[in-house]
């Protein structure tokens, strides 16, 4: 049953809201979770599903004073905050994935059948972060006839194709993998672990000194600490260790396949005749604009953009989480998300 709460939208802004916690099955009979969020006065613009990335959870998308959730709410959406197998609240009745394509096959396909049960409408936006624009380039021709908009933001098309030391160390990551198979002894990837220990360095982190440092969350001093230090407590968690094998080895190869490469994510999407927008930022090294761009320029869309924020977008430069949950988000992409949507 729907409950009405009151949050914040951001530091100085807050709402009431219609709360709903939405179970629903995947072919393979695992129960998840999505959390469903409208206003009081819903306008009936439509659907929105989000879907987060690594080893992540609904934090990525509602933090306590910085819900980007709730901003899309407030402004008529009907808003589906969905938590993949393994992550979150889904995760109390579900085990890490054992295969990208659990999530692409199963998760995201059964999402959108519930979305559009639930809200009534048959066409919805679908908004990934991270890993998560990865997931729906791969699982998006599994529904594309439900599909209003794509928005990726921070989304791997490729992977570690803009950072030369992802590509070193996938490939050394690869070689020892396929002689001694250590990735297997750790059975899950338990980056909840990285994410409380990144917590209490988040004073480090915020120094000018990891500006140019080649692996950073966020661009140093874009996020509050307190913000900060939330998100990574509560918003990193634990996943399946074949997750980590595949992105290595889309950094090692430069490819967008499954485990095995067999199925060719990367053709199967480009055919795709969807509205879509793909965003990066200039300082986003987990997501490049060499991981991002080919997404955008490689799709037969008649409907496409591209948007890189740069300091010129708020006097700030943009790292990958920031782009979300950074303190000028929501006055610069979070409107620019919202105007792409409402003209489509």
């Amino acid at each position: 049953m729907p409950f009405l709460v009151w949050q914040k939208i951001t530091r100085e802004w807050g709402s009431f809201f219609w709360k709903d916690f939405i179970p629903f099955e995947t072919p393979d009979g695992l129960q998840l979770r999505m959390i469903r969020k409208w206003h009081p006065d819903y306008r009936g613009k439509g659907a929105v599903l989000l879907i987060h990335g690594f080893a992540q959870n609904r934090y990525s998308w509602h933090l306590p004073d910085r819900s980007f959730v709730n901003y899309l709410a407030v402004n008529g959406y009907d808003v589906f905050n969905l938590e993949l197998r393994g992550h979150g609240r889904s995760g109390f009745r579900s085990s890490p994935p054992e295969l990208f394509e659990d999530y692409v096959e199963k998760d995201v396909p059964s999402a959108v059948k519930k979305v559009v049960e639930v809200s009534g409408e048959k066409k919805l936006f679908v908004i990934g972060h991270s890993l998560g624009g990865a997931i729906i380039y791969a699982s998006a021709p599994f529904f594309k006839d439900h599909i209003r908009g794509i928005v990726t933001i921070g989304g791997v098309f490729l992977f570690g194709q803009g950072q030369k030391i992802f590509n070193l160390i996938s490939k050394l990551a690869v070689t020892l993998d396929r002689n001694l198979r250590f990735l297997d002894l750790l059975g899950y990837v338990p980056f909840h672990i990285v994410g409380e220990i990144l917590e209490k360095t988040t004073i480090i982190l915020n120094s000018p000194l990891f500006r140019d440092f080649p692996i950073t969350p966020w661009y140093p001093g874009s996020i509050e600490r307190e913000l900060a230090r939330f998100r990574l407590k509560e918003g990193f968690d634990k996943t399946g260790i074949n997750i980590l094998k595949i992105m290595i080895k889309w950094a090692s190869e430069g490819r967008f396949t499954d485990l095995e490469g067999k199925k060719d994510y990367w053709s199967e999407f480009v055919k795709l005749d969807v509205p879509l927008l793909v965003i990066t930022g200039d300082r986003d090294t987990l997501c490049t604009h060499a991981d991002a761009y080919p997404a955008y320029f490689f799709s037969q869309s008649r409907d496409k953009e591209y948007r890189i924020f740069t300091f010129k977008d708020g006097n700030t430069h943009w790292g990958h989480i920031d782009l979300i949950q950074g303190q000028m988000a929501p006055y610069i992409v979070w409107p620019y998300i919202l105007h792409w949507m409402e003209v489509r």
